[in-house]
C-alpha cells in the first residue's frame, strides 16, 4: 500500500515539476545574445525605430520594426541585399535585441521607356 502511495504521489509531481521548468516567463531564466534585457516590447520597439532612423540611408525606408519578448521582426522593402543585411545587424546591436526575423524584401527601381 506504502508503495502505491508514493506511486501516487510521484505521478502527480512529475508534470507539475515539468510545468515548472518550462515557465518562460521568468526574467531569471532569459537569455541574452547582446546587452540587457527590457522591460517591456514597447520600449525595444522605440530603441530599434530610433536607431534606424538615425542612419540616412534607412531613416527614410519603409520598414516596419515589431518587438515580441525581445525579438524584432522586420517587414518592408530595402534597395539592396548589402542594405538588407546591413539593417538586420545594426538591429541586433541594439541592447536587449535577442534575435532578429529579417523580412525585408528588396525592391528594384524600374526606369520607364
Amino acid at each position: 500500500m506504502k508503495f502505491h502511495h508514493n506511486l501516487s504521489l510521484l505521478v502527480v509531481a512529475l508534470p507539475l515539476l515539468a510545468l515548472t521548468a518550462c515557465d518562460t516567463n521568468r526574467a531569471s531564466s532569459t537569455t541574452v545574445q547582446a546587452g540587457a534585457v527590457h522591460d517591456n516590447d514597447s520600449q525595444l520597439h522605440a530603441d530599434v525605430s530610433r536607431e534606424l532612423r538615425s542612419h540616412a540611408v534607412f531613416g527614410q525606408s519603409n520598414i516596419t520594426v515589431t518587438a515580441v519578448r525581445g525579438y524584432i521582426t522586420l517587414d518592408g522593402t530595402v534597395a539592396s541585399d548589402a542594405d538588407k543585411k546591413s539593417v538586420a545587424e545594426l538591429v541586433q546591436q541594439v541592447d536587449g535585441v535577442r534575435g532578429v526575423r529579417n523580412n525585408l524584401v528588396i525592391t528594384t527601381v524600374s526606369v520607364g521607356n
